[in-house]
């Protein structure tokens, strides 16, 4: 499975990353991570981090 994610990463120039609704700290610091990993290892990318910035701020302060 990971092989069809890497090539799935590898074809396409935008990615996208979310996390579930309603995140703990867990799901938004692995979903945070993933992005600046993607970012590093694909700097040609346009690699985004879609998140309720409401919710988190409300939370996550």
């Amino acid at each position: 499975m990971i092989d069809k994610i890497i090539s799935l990463i590898e074809q396409n120039d935008k990615i996208a990353i979310f996390h579930h609704k309603r995140p703990d700290g867990d799901s938004i610091s692995s979903s945070y991570g993933l992005l600046l990993a993607l970012q590093k290892k694909y700097p040609n990318k346009k690699i985004v981090y879609l998140a309720d910035e409401e919710y988190l701020g409300k939370y996550f302060s």
